[in-house]
């Protein structure tokens, strides 16, 4: 068997009582699929763990990261060959602590909320393939090197050490992040992939078959650092 443990945050703002009947569907569903499991909800972000035969938890994972409700959806946990279930008798628990006053639950709505911003850090600063193998549920460490061929672009600021001494470092950290940000839309946007970040430098790649896509991202960088040259 098999046990996945996520967080999610609402993409949506979701009543109690709409959560509430996606506990009884699940638990319906969950009873045919021979799945159990719990879901905990608090202010915006899922808790679930779902246990079962192996292929039926990953549909049903599957699902999840289609389902809309969801978002930065993050598997905290997949566990393999699980020889017993830790919830046997819950085909589907349900439980909203924003419902309750009970102040044990406090520390438990800090820390579904610590992991979920946790998250966003993460995926703010994860290379976005490695992200792809924790929301899958797969441990990056366990994937095996293989060489493949690439289209590799660089770019930098002219004359970045000259520049860096005319403004302050709160200057030049805020000129960084807009140039970053600009670099990694446009890779992003022509199907690239930011790898790293080196001093002023943006390293990312693209698949051997997309020079073109390479070539627009180069241009389309060059016009919006215009932009930015003119402000």
């Amino acid at each position: 068997m098999k046990r996945i443990t996520y967080i999610s945050r609402f993409a949506r703002e979701i009543s109690h009582e709409e959560i509430h009947r996606l506990g009884v569907f699940a638990e319906q569903h969950n009873r045919q699929e021979n799945i159990t499991g719990v879901l905990i909800c608090s202010q915006g972000v899922f808790f679930q763990i779902i246990e079962g035969d192996e292929a039926r938890i990953d549909e049903l994972y599957s699902r999840i990261l289609q389902d809309e409700r969801h978002t930065d959806i993050l598997c905290l946990k997949a566990e393999y060959e699980i020889t017993s279930r830790r919830f046997p008798q819950w085909s589907m628990k349900t439980l909203i602590l924003d419902e309750t006053n009970d102040t044990l639950m406090q520390p438990i709505q800090a820390l579904m909320k610590v992991l979920i911003d946790s998250h966003r850090v993460l995926e703010k600063y994860t290379q976005p393939a490695v992200l792809h193998f924790l929301q899958k549920g797969i441990d990056p460490l366990s994937v095996p090197s293989g060489r493949t061929e690439r289209i590799i672009l660089f770019c930098d600021l002219v004359g970045y050490s000259s520049i860096s001494e005319r403004f302050s470092a709160e200057e030049m950290v805020e000129m960084l992040n807009e140039y970053f940000t600009v670099c990694s839309r446009a890779i992003l946007d022509h199907g690239g992939e930011v790898a790293k970040f080196i001093g002023d430098c943006t390293m990312a790649y693209f698949p051997q078959d997309r020079g073109d896509d390479a070539m627009s991202a180069s241009l389309e960088i060059l016009e919006e650092v215009d932009r930015l040259r003119d402000q």
